[in-house]
Formats: C-alpha cells, structure tokens, sequence
C-alpha cells in the first residue's frame, strides 16, 4: 500500500469522522490491493466459475452481503464499474 493512497484517502474524508471509519477505508484499499495483486499474478476466477463457487455454499449472509454490495451499501454510491471505482480511490 502506498502513503499517497492513505493521504488521498483522509483529504476525503469529512473534517470529523471516526477512527473506525479511517479504518474501514484503510482496510478496503488493503483489500483492493491484495486483489489487483491477485488479478496481475493470474490468480482469479471468471465471472461463472465464480457464481458457481458463491452459489454452492449459498448463505443468508452471503446472499446479504452481494444484495448490499450491489445497492452501495457501506461505500457511498454504488459500484457500477470496478476499473472506475479503482481508478477513483
């Protein structure tokens, strides 16, 4: 993870915000991170492979978390790109 990535991050947060909410949003880059690390080193799935992985172990908070992904819940719009929503962080 890069300080730039953090810095960027804090100039957009609110004047007021809690160290709970830093954290989320760090722990979200860390996660993008890892995964855009994934993506270059060729370890990923496509998108049916994972439907089906997600699908064979289908659970209310499974099912509960893609609905709320998909709405936005937890970030502030929805993501209807990811290569814009990377971009944008």
């Amino acid at each position: 993870m890069k300080k730039s990535a953090i810095l960027d991050t804090l100039k957009d947060m609110p004047d007021e915000f809690s160290a709970d909410e830093l954290l989320e949003r760090i722990i979200l880059l860390k996660k993008i991170d890892a995964g855009l690390m994934q993506l270059k080193d060729g370890k990923t799935y496509s998108q049916e492979d994972a439907e089906k992985k997600i699908n064979k172990i289908p659970n209310a908070l499974t099912v509960k978390t893609i609905e709320e992904a998909r709405k936005g819940k937890g970030i502030s719009k929805p993501i209807k790109d990811i290569k814009s929503f990377i971009v944008s962080l």
